[in-house]
């Protein structure tokens, strides 16, 4: 979901305690197949400053909230971390320790056993809803705790795809919106059809005014000019008085 890819910014990556010698382990290093760089002075990873420091941490911030399946980790420079917990969260105030279904316990994930393979985790409950996402290191391996990760996942739009139609997908910060107009449709997913007779009508449409919007339909009319040809026909009354206020007020 972007850490390799740098889809994700350097600033959307924090930890609790970075190490700055010999090489920085700034949190920002932390990506799946990351390379060190003697030239700049990085590890290639996130590394701790202590690893017998308590509250260790590297956490993703993807600034709104995603559809997230799974976990995948890398070691680096002969060090690793072989086993974490996961936290996630919301609003990043609120924090929810992810569970292990089998014993209804918090969960510890196997990680590494070197700093070169990579090991992914799919969450057995399926995809956790969140903004933001902690690794949790509890055990290393070579000395100290390093860490290359890939969050695996999707947004509200790409998981769900719950937009009918060719309808555009636009994700929120919690929530998505769909843009119905290129399709004439409306509702909160674009499933009501202005064409096919699929509108929430406040009465049962009679045959007139079913048959006048099948055949603006047919003759391929765009968008606006379908929707004033519906407005029209169930409410002409209303329409008329637009219409003249429009008139008058050009």
């Amino acid at each position: 979901m972007g850490l390799q890819s740098g889809t994700v910014r350097d600033d959307q990556l924090s930890a609790r305690c970075i190490s700055t010698s010999p090489l920085y382990g700034w949190a920002a290093q932390g990506r799946l197949h990351n390379s060190p760089s003697v030239t700049n002075a990085t590890a290639g990873a996130w590394v701790a400053c202590n690893p017998n420091r308590t509250g260790l941490f590297l956490q993703v911030d993807f600034l709104k909230v995603r559809n997230v399946s799974g976990l995948m980790t890398q070691g680096q420079d002969g060090m690793y971390t072989a086993s974490y917990q996961l936290l996630y969260s919301t609003d990043g105030q609120r924090w929810t320790l992810y569970q292990d279904e089998e014993n209804a316990s918090p969960k510890v994930f196997d990680g590494n056993t070197d700093d070169v393979g990579t090991v992914t985790h799919y969450f057995d409950s399926g995809p956790i809803t969140a903004r933001y996402f902690r690794i949790l290191p509890l055990t290393h391996g070579g000395g100290n705790f390093a860490l290359r990760l890939e969050v695996l996942g999707c947004a509200w739009c790409d998981a769900d795809r719950p937009c009918v139609g060719t309808a555009g997908c636009e994700d929120l910060v919690d929530d998505y919106v769909c843009d119905c107009r290129v399709d004439c449709r409306q509702g909160k997913n674009c499933q009501y059809d202005y064409c096919n007779g699929t509108m929430p009508w406040s009465t049962p449409p009679t045959t007139e005014m079913m048959t006048t919007v099948a055949k603006s339909c047919a003759n391929g009319l765009q968008p606006w000019e379908r929707a004033l040809i519906v407005i029209f026909t169930i409410c002409p009354l209303a329409a008329a008085a637009v219409l003249i206020t429009f008139l008058t007020q050009r």
